[in-house]
């Protein structure tokens, strides 16, 4: 992978950050910046070019970029050109390459060895997808073992998540399984950081970690066991029922069944306290 970024020190893990000014050694505004999540953004040196990259060009470019290491050129072509012969999708790509360096002023921006194709590893870049991916398993390195570490990444990596992957792109085959994985990670460490921080006594980022996961599936049976169980904490029982009633209410609708006994138990739990 060619991420080179500044790394950052959390509870004796080393966790790549941001990139670099490889001249002063400081964190700067040189090499390539790249954000994915909830939008498509491009910045080199500091320029934004996003709006620069266009059509087949810019489908390339988000393909090498999650790639990460060199493409074969039959597997560009059929990815942007599946209906197109081996001649003219050749030729297409080539126009692609070109609207690339083009667009980030950098002709070495692309690299081509051996019929394969890929973003220069030598500049320093940073992608959100690539940091989002690292900070969680480097929490998933010391889950369970240092606590305030993994909730200081989980939280970070939480953060860089402003929305699905390539939203521009919800269309596109190629990014399906990429997308479903982030989506997935995203709730996974949601769910691992509502845990720990409830563990912690940190109620207020327990709920609020939990309401963020509802916001996407709201249906998940495991994030609203964890908001219930910090209201019950908190004995917030009048809003722990009310929350209830809405959950049990949206299943009705959309599957036609009822909470299972295990969020019924923990309400009459909170009930019989209060």
């Amino acid at each position: 992978m060619y991420l080179r970024p500044r790394c950052g020190l959390i509870q004796g893990v080393v966790v790549d950050l941001a990139p670099l000014d490889r001249r002063t050694g400081r964190l700067g505004a040189s090499g390539l910046h790249v954000e994915m999540l909830g939008g498509f953004v491009v910045r080199i040196d500091g320029r934004d070019v996003t709006e620069a990259l266009v059509g087949r060009s810019r489908t390339v470019f988000q393909y090498l970029l999650l790639a990460g290491t060199p493409v074969p050129r039959d597997v560009l072509i059929d990815v942007c050109w599946p209906e197109f012969d081996v001649e003219r999708g050749r030729n297409n790509l080539n126009v692609a390459i070109t609207g690339i360096r083009r667009a980030l002023g950098y002709r070495g921006i692309v690299r081509h060895r051996g019929g394969a194709y890929r973003i220069d590893p030598d500049i320093e870049t940073w992608i959100d997808v690539v940091a989002f991916t690292a900070l969680l398993q480097a929490a998933h390195r010391i889950d369970g073992d240092q606590a305030e570490g993994a909730i200081a990444l989980y939280r970070q990596a939480v953060a860089l998540y402003r929305g699905e992957l390539l939203p521009e792109a919800r269309y596109s085959e190629w990014a399906e399984p990429r997308r479903r994985f982030l989506v997935h990670a995203h709730l996974d460490a949601v769910k691992r950081l509502a845990s720990l921080c409830r563990d912690e006594g940190n109620l207020f980022e327990a709920a609020w970690a939990a309401q963020l996961g509802l916001l996407v599936d709201d249906l998940d049976e495991e994030l609203v066991e964890s908001w219930l169980q910090t209201l019950a904490d908190r004995r917030a029982g009048r809003q722990l029922h009310a929350a209830l009633r809405t959950y049990s209410d949206r299943l009705e609708e959309e599957l036609g069944v009822r909470p299972s006994d295990r969020l019924l138990a923990l309400a009459a739990e909170s009930r019989r306290a209060s």
